[in-house]
């Protein structure tokens, strides 16, 4: 039997927890609140929410990703490390680079956190909508941040459908860095922020994208 998951919010270094289901951030806190339309229909909705839910989002953004379950559920400890490889342009190719290599290119800081929601479950919780549109389904999930991260705070990841099939991608975030000497370092972590925020969405385009390509073709109607 499994050893059963901690509770999601054993150990975090806020107190503001579930702040990004309900669209609330701590006065103050840096904010990132962003949705970006990535496809139609239900196929590229499954696909997106596949993705999140997979990780797929993170390690298509050039994260190096180590969790303790291959699905978000609430509790569940994540690891996410930011390396070269995360800077690299997307789609660079290094070919078969070497281990030694690799590994060198994926090393960096590593940010602990533990997911603390899940949305689209039937036991996920409601998610304000921000712009106004409210979607008829919606998956993802948020985690918050552990000892050991640079940052203190939420990030959320979400698939949106909407009524008219549109299908959205939506981060929602707020942090402060964890202690002052880091807080010096604040305008190059804001940046490198934007950086992983973009390829996040890129990631999620890349997901429905693929999701699309790889879709059976129907028939040529002479057959031929």
């Amino acid at each position: 039997m499994p050893a059963p998951r901690p509770e999601p919010t054993r150990g975090l270094t806020y107190r503001q927890v579930g702040w990004t289901a309900t669209g609330w951030w701590p006065p103050g806190w840096y904010a990132v609140r962003e949705r970006h339309v990535v496809g139609h229909g239900p196929a590229a909705f499954a696909a997106l929410a596949q993705a999140i839910g997979r990780w797929g989002i993170l390690e298509g953004a050039g994260l190096t990703v180590d969790a303790d379950e291959d699905v978000a559920r609430p509790g569940v400890r994540v690891r996410s490390t930011v390396g070269m490889r995360t800077l690299l342009p997307p789609g660079a190719r290094l070919g078969r680079a070497p281990g030694a290599l690799d590994r060198l290119l994926r090393a960096g800081p590593t940010a602990p956190c533990r997911v603390v929601w899940v949305a689209g479950t039937a036991d996920g919780v409601p998610v304000a909508p921000l712009d106004g549109r409210i979607p008829v389904a919606t998956a993802g999930f948020a985690y918050g941040t552990l000892p050991g991260h640079p940052e203190r705070g939420e990030e959320a990841f979400l698939a949106h459908r909407y009524e008219d099939g549109e299908v959205a991608f939506e981060v929602r975030a707020f942090s402060t860095p964890a202690t002052r000497f880091l807080a010096l370092g604040a305008p190059v972590s804001r940046r490198l922020q934007r950086l992983i925020t973009d390829r996040y969405a890129d990631a999620a385009r890349a997901a429905v994208t693929r999701r699309q390509d790889t879709r059976p073709r129907p028939a040529h109607p002479g057959g031929g």
